[in-house]
């Protein structure tokens, strides 16, 4: 279990290398999800999420290879250029909260 990111361990096979990296980079497309995570299930406000989101992918950018930052720069740049703007970050929850609204008035739990 070398390839965990929270866990400060020597990746010695290229396997745990990449699964690693793979573990930090699904977090820079993960934006929606985690702030999700972080405004119902730790209860932040969305400023205190935006933030919260933000020194998560930056840990995760510390930790990535060389050869990976290359390939997720983009990425990286993108996710931290959205949670630069509140705007765009309410723009992201406002309708996942609404869908959940949503939902729950049916009855039904939401699908994410």
């Amino acid at each position: 279990m070398t390839h965990r990111g929270s866990m400060r361990l020597e990746r010695k096979t290229p396997e745990a290398l990449c699964l690693a990296d793979a573990d930090a980079m699904a977090h820079f497309v993960g934006v929606p999800s985690l702030l999700q995570y972080a405004t119902e299930g730790k209860e932040l406000t969305i400023s205190e999420s935006r933030l919260w989101v933000k020194a998560k992918l930056q840990r995760s950018w510390s930790k990535l290879s060389a050869d990976a930052k290359s390939l997720a720069r983009p990425y990286f740049n993108s996710a931290i250029a959205v949670l630069d703007d509140e705007e765009k970050v309410t723009d992201i929850l406002l309708p996942l909260k609404e869908d959940k609204i949503k939902t729950s008035n049916q009855g039904l739990v939401p699908q994410y």
